[in-house]
């Protein structure tokens, strides 16, 4: 059966994961499983999933990334020929702030 929606996404970063030949923290992954869950319920689907520079994984939106990290989540939103930044501290299994779950609504994927 062929995976859609979310279910794929989690399937490609399963994949990032696998494919990388340095381990990922073991917080880095707990960390994208809690972006992955508050993402289900009605974030648009980002255009790309790949490993970042760092042994971190990146969810790309047009006009948006979100870099996961052990201890935080990276923003980085390219608006109106302006690059913005800021990071969302995060403990596994904490929720997030109001601010990062209204960001999360206005990415799109075109």
């Amino acid at each position: 059966m062929r995976k859609s929606g979310w279910d794929q996404v989690e399937a490609e970063v399963n994949q990032v994961l696998a494919l990388n030949p340095d381990p990922f923290d073991s917080r880095t992954i707990a960390n994208v499983g809690d972006l992955l869950e508050v993402c289900r319920a009605g974030v648009a689907l980002p255009t790309d999933v790949c490993k970042g520079y760092w042994t971190t994984v990146r969810f790309l939106w047009s006009g948006s990334e979100i870099e996961v990290y052990e201890d935080r989540l990276e923003v980085y939103r390219f608006l109106e020929s302006r690059f913005h930044v800021w990071y969302e501290e995060h403990v596994a299994g904490e929720p997030f702030t109001q601010k990062f779950l209204d960001t999360l609504k206005t990415f799109v994927t075109e």
